[in-house]
């Protein structure tokens, strides 16, 4: 754990998501670890990817198993989806807008991510 706030400035986060990870200094501990970890490697493909939306199991796919856990509405805009790959936090992202990525450009990734909502990375 941190024994300081960690500083948002070359998070390059808009100024609503760095007030927002202000007002849970557990979480923004969190992500900065998260942050230092290295993006998994080129070629990945995980086994087990489970997404989260507001903190809530919503989708898990297993070995290209697609299991909705909650029903989802398109109108439905999240404040925070985490997506996991097989149980290491992938992406982090608050009010669509990107915090941590550990992904890299995939484009097997990037078809499942888009399918499930998630704003794939650039390529």
């Amino acid at each position: 754990m941190f024994s300081t706030i960690p500083r948002l400035d070359d998070w390059r986060v808009s100024i609503q998501v760095a007030n927002f990870l202000r007002q849970d200094l557990k979480l923004l501990s969190y992500l900065e670890l998260e942050r230092c970890k290295p993006r998994f490697s080129i070629g990945y493909l995980p086994q087990h990817i489970e997404v989260f939306y507001d903190h809530e199991l919503c989708i898990r796919v297993n070995k290209n198993e697609f299991f909705m856990l909650q029903s989802i509405s398109k109108r439905h805009r999240p404040q925070v989806i985490e997506v996991f790959f097989d149980r290491e936090l992938a992406m982090f992202l608050i009010d669509s807008e990107i915090v941590v990525d550990r992904t890299l450009p995939n484009q097997t990734i990037n078809r499942i991510l888009h399918s499930y909502a998630v704003k794939p990375i650039s390529e």
